[in-house]
């Protein structure tokens, strides 16, 4: 039996939601601690973002 996996829609909730602060908060410390690239390319693309928004 194969499982529907979440759309980016329902993972996007799941950050966003209140309860889940810590668990988020952990799991971004963890990835952050092990150099991962893509946690490290999405913050500079989001830096990005919102310095040109403001310009």
């Amino acid at each position: 039996m194969t499982t529907a996996r979440p759309t980016p829609e329902d993972i996007a909730g799941w950050l966003r939601d209140p309860a889940n602060r810590e668990a988020v908060a952990e799991a971004l410390r963890r990835e952050a601690r092990c150099g991962a690239p893509w946690l490290r390319d999405f913050l500079a693309r989001e830096n990005r973002v919102h310095r040109q928004g403001r310009a």
